[in-house]
């Protein structure tokens, strides 16, 4: 008896049933888990979320009309009603404007004074670093620069694309600039560090900025410093791309403290991955992992036959690429044959799992929401297949992404309605089980699932269901009129979405029909 404990214990090992992740809309949210702010304008789109310590949720957007951009910061309450208490009637319009939208970035300091980052043109093709500073009720903050505004020309075109604040208070902006000793050609990776008042710090690079060229070619160079991270030693880690003719390639840099390139990482302190037959190679998100290794994803464009895929790579301290991650420090992950499957945001759980959002095009674009293995493979117990796509509300594209704190993820970017973009957030409940589904924001029960037969659905507060439905991935009504047990035995094996609607709610919640 004694010889055959092992056996057992592996043997229940082997059966133990694997955690699965579920992932379902958060119908307390919104309008059934989504929320589109109808600004006072033509277009919108969502570039920054971020969720203060009282549940508040804060979005920096850009608003687009009539060849202007305006960016905006608007504040939520949990619940994803517009909280009017905040700027003016929810809304705090910064000063900054651009003739195309141009991306714009967020900051919340430790004071709750928000800090956005963004391009000012004053004139055509002559845009400049600037920075608004906006105190916590989204009133202006005047003791910053110059009543909240701090505008840097750095002479030709210079755009920023990401903000951070280091302990000492001082803020880090990065982006594109074509100002170089060689004159305006070209554009190249730009960091600019200021003091907390907003002046500039004369102490970081040459003259309080560092600029890195990437290419020789000047005349068809085209660099951008699209994600900032911080390490703890105060090094700084940058990603995004670098371009030669019409070629982009995924390109990293890491500063040391004082701006300086470090010259220990990569290739003197830079980093490029050409990747395969490409238009379009381009990093947009960072994270660095607790053993100071770097994960960095976007997207690749093959402009061979019009697909798109989604790019991690991971690389250790000094560049080079961390094996033990997907194909030799890569891991490639295409699930649609467009052109649209893109990742801009990605964040590390303590597991060493990455969860990444983004877009994905079947017959529509839709928001996507993805996790990684810590060795780069996709993690098929999230959701059975490695990812989410919301394929109920057409024509959505998330660009940011907020884990909060009590196992829900909101996704910020865009819906497509009439050919306009309405700035559009989501909420979404990520589940341990997938087997059952009961807690107190998602009362109701889908189970078994996985399913083969008779699915069962109920409501644990007790208000009757009024209508049940189930529809495919892509968003197609495969049944309706249904009651709380549904024979699903002649569907086709695969991943569905049933709908469930009471008097006052409603629910979306996948399952998996073997």
């Amino acid at each position: 008896m004694k010889n055959f404990t092992p056996c057992l214990f592996a043997c229940c090992l082997l059966f133990a049933a694997p955690v699965f992740s579920q992932v379902s809309i958060d119908g307390s949210f919104g309008n059934n888990g989504k929320v589109t702010t109808a600004y006072p304008i033509a277009e919108s789109e969502i570039y920054k979320v971020h969720t203060l310590a009282d549940g508040k949720i804060l979005t920096c957007s850009i608003w687009y009309q009539q060849g202007i951009s305006y960016p905006a910061v608007v504040r939520y309450l949990s619940n994803g009603l517009i909280d009017e208490a905040f700027g003016a009637n929810g809304i705090a319009r910064i000063s900054m404007t651009a003739e195309y939208p141009e991306p714009v970035a967020m900051f919340v300091q430790d004071d709750g004074k928000i800090l956005v980052a963004g391009t000012h043109e004053i004139v055509r093709n002559a845009g400049n670093f600037a920075i608004q500073c906006l105190n916590a009720d989204g009133s202006f903050d005047n003791a910053f620069g110059a009543n909240s505004v701090v505008i840097t020309n750095f002479g030709g075109y210079n755009g920023a694309r990401d903000i951070l604040v280091q302990p000492d208070h001082k803020i880090l902006v990065s982006g594109v600039s074509n100002a170089t000793p060689a004159g305006y050609l070209g554009e190249n990776y730009t960091i600019a560090r200021y003091n907390p008042d907003g002046s500039i710090d004369n102490t970081f690079g040459v003259d309080g900025k560092s600029i890195v060229d990437f290419s020789t070619d000047t005349s068809t160079a085209s660099e951008s410093a699209d994600k900032m991270k911080l390490q703890s030693d105060g090094k700084i880690m940058i990603a995004g791309y670098s371009k030669t003719a019409s070629h982009k390639n995924f390109s990293m840099i890491k500063l040391n403290a004082n701006g300086s390139l470090d010259t220990t990482f990569g290739n003197l302190g830079q980093f490029v991955l050409n990747y395969g037959v490409t238009e379009e190679d381009k990093f947009r998100s960072l994270a660095i992992t607790p053993d100071n290794k770097y994960i960095a994803a976007g997207s690749s464009y093959n402009q061979e036959n019009g697909h798109s895929k989604m790019v991690f790579v991971k690389l250790n301290a000094d560049g080079s690429y961390d094996t033990s991650f997907g194909t030799n420090g890569i891991s490639a992950i295409q699930i649609s044959n467009s052109f649209q499957d893109d990742i801009s945001e990605i964040a590390l759980q303590e597991n060493g799992k990455i969860l990444a959002c983004g877009s994905s095009m079947n017959e529509n674009i839709d928001y996507l929401l993805m996790r990684l293995n810590a060795d780069g493979s996709l993690d098929t117990n999230f959701n059975a297949t490695g990812y989410f796509r919301d394929a109920l509300v057409p024509n959505d594209a998330a660009y940011a992404m907020e884990v909060q704190n009590n196992g829900r993820v909101i996704l910020a970017g865009a819906t497509i309605t009439d050919g306009n973009f309405k700035a559009s957030l989501s909420r979404f409940i990520i589940d341990g089980n997938l087997s059952a589904i009961n807690s107190k924001a998602n009362h109701f029960l889908v189970y078994p699932n996985p399913v083969s037969g008779i699915l069962n659905i109920e409501n644990t507060d007790g208000a009757p269901i009024k209508t049940i439905a189930i529809y495919n991935m892509s968003g197609q009504l495969v049944l309706n009129n249904l009651t709380g047990k549904i024979d699903v035995s002649n569907m086709k094996p695969g991943n569905y979405f049933v709908k469930i609607e009471t008097e006052n709610e409603s629910q979306i919640v996948k399952f998996v029909k073997r």
